[in-house]
């Protein structure tokens, strides 16, 4: 599955380091509706921000434009397959889906699904979150 930005080559409101994922988007509307059925089995935090991708790193400069656009560009040939556990996992207390390594970006790149601040992280509660995952895919229409 493709990532779609709001914007690709322009910062709009309320980004920063970070691009926001374009609602409009196939990715976006599944993520949503992964969300709504994470809500069923755990109580997420409340997110400060929609669903998004950092770009820029705590080295980086926040104003670099050139730099994040060159990223984003490289994140639009990304391919995210949703199936594929690997890419489904914690940072910290976040539960994200992984996408693939950007070049120069020195952490894991995300887009964090449910902050979890209220549960100690488990292997039972990754693989909980897994299976409701591939579970919920298999139901989703658009």
């Amino acid at each position: 599955m493709k990532i779609q930005f709001i914007n690709p080559n322009k910062r709009i409101e309320g980004e920063r380091r970070s691009k926001l994922i374009d609602p409009e988007s196939h990715l976006y509307k599944i993520l949503k509706y992964i969300q709504s059925n994470i809500d069923i089995i755990v109580k997420r935090s409340p997110d400060r921000i929609d669903l998004h991708i950092e770009l820029l790193g705590r080295d980086d400069n926040p104003d670099d434009i050139e730099l994040q656009n060159y990223r984003v560009n490289k994140i639009l040939q990304f391919n995210i397959d949703l199936e594929d556990q690997k890419n489904w996992g914690f940072i910290g207390k976040a539960y994200c889906l992984f996408i693939p390594h950007i070049e120069g970006y020195n952490a894991i790149p995300h887009i964090t699904i449910a902050y979890l601040r209220d549960y100690n992280i488990t292997d039972e509660l990754l693989l909980l979150l897994r299976k409701h995952i591939l579970d919920t895919l298999a139901n989703y229409t658009l």
